[in-house]
This record gives C-alpha cells, sequence and structure tokens, in this order.
C-alpha cells in the first residue's frame, strides 16, 4: 500500500514516478525519496533515459533493481 503518495504535492509525485521509472522499482517512502533526491543535483524530471540518469549518477544504481 502507498499511502504515503497521497499526502505530497504534485511536483513530488511526478519526481517519485520519474525516479521509480529510472531506478526500476517502487520507492519505499517519502524518505527514501529524500535521501536519493538529495543526491541529485538536477531537476530529475530533466532525465529521460536510465542510460542518461546513471551516467551522470552511477552511485546510484546501488538503490535500483
Amino acid at each position: 500500500m502507498r499511502d504515503w503518495l497521497e499526502s505530497v504535492d504534485e511536483i513530488d509525485k511526478d519526481c517519485i514516478h520519474r525516479y521509480e521509472y529510472l531506478l526500476g522499482r517502487k520507492l519505499k517512502d517519502y524518505s527514501e525519496y529524500i535521501e536519493i533526491d538529495g543526491r541529485v543535483d538536477e531537476m530529475i524530471l530533466e532525465f529521460e533515459s536510465r542510460t542518461e540518469f546513471y551516467k551522470a549518477y552511477p552511485e546510484l544504481k546501488k538503490y535500483g533493481v
């Protein structure tokens, strides 16, 4: 169940969904989103592909599947 998503604003929801796409899995909770987002300098919505994302942030592969 992902009740925690109901309490975030629309831009955060969009960012969460993009992280989930790029990482290839659902995020566990808002805290995980904040942790990962704090490691990314650009707006996550600018990344279109996993290749582009992991090229810029290879250390975040540990969060993916």
